[in-house]
């Protein structure tokens, strides 16, 4: 009984098939849709690898130069450390000055590189695909 219900139900459908020319037209259409995606997300990672190399070179290259600017660094922290009242400069161990020294020219890099890099995205010309049709 419930089976000839679903004969009786199935009977009647007659479904609509569309021609094989409509049927290509719409392959070829998701086909460039997924072209376009494709050739949209090369270039944007494309950018972005020239963001990421600009980032990484700033950023090393101020590391290198904070570096070399080390000594009068920890002088510097020094003298700050005394203009706080009741801390004697002298009394500070050395490595205290120094741990401060790095972690300043770690933070002055990673500053660098990070704005380095949004600065270069920003700056490259955002070359969408045009969309056909």
């Amino acid at each position: 009984m419930e089976e000839d219900k679903i004969k009786e139900l199935f009977s009647s459908y007659d479904p609509e098939l569309s021609s094989s020319l409509a049927f290509i037209e719409r392959l070829e259409r998701n086909l460039n849709a997924v072209e376009i995606i494709h050739k949209e997300n090369e270039a944007v990672m494309n950018r972005n690898k020239v963001a990421v190399a600009a980032a990484a070179l700033a950023g090393f290259l101020s590391g290198m130069i904070f570096s070399l600017i080390l000594p009068y660094l920890t002088i510097i922290f020094r003298t700050i450390f005394e203009s706080i009242p009741g801390v004697n400069g002298q009394d500070l161990p050395g490595g205290y000055l120094q741990v401060a020294s790095w972690i300043f020219v770690g933070a002055v890099s990673v500053f660098v590189a990070v704005n380095t890099y949004d600065i270069t995205l920003s700056l490259q010309p955002s070359k969408g695909v045009r969309r056909e049709g």
